[in-house]
């Protein structure tokens, strides 16, 4: 787990029991209230895209994902 405060693009999560890829994190700090993670992530299921904001100091699970490189003929 780390914490929302290390999450970046094309970083993969779980949101909500399922796996997610962040396409923009913005940490916003706005005066003398709590600093947030403003992201955008689309869920691997279904391809939703959806707004969501993270505390600093929430902890966010990372699933263990493999990447291949193919060649197609």
């Amino acid at each position: 787990m780390i914490k929302a405060v290390d999450l970046r693009k094309g970083r993969t999560i779980v949101y909500e029991g399922e796996p997610a890829v962040i396409h923009e994190a913005q940490h916003v700090a706005k005066g003398n209230k709590r600093s947030y993670m403003q992201t955008k992530i689309k869920m691997l299921k279904s391809g939703v895209m959806s707004d969501v904001r993270f505390n600093v100091d929430d902890r966010v699970e990372i699933p263990f994902v493999e990447s291949k490189e193919y060649e197609y003929l």
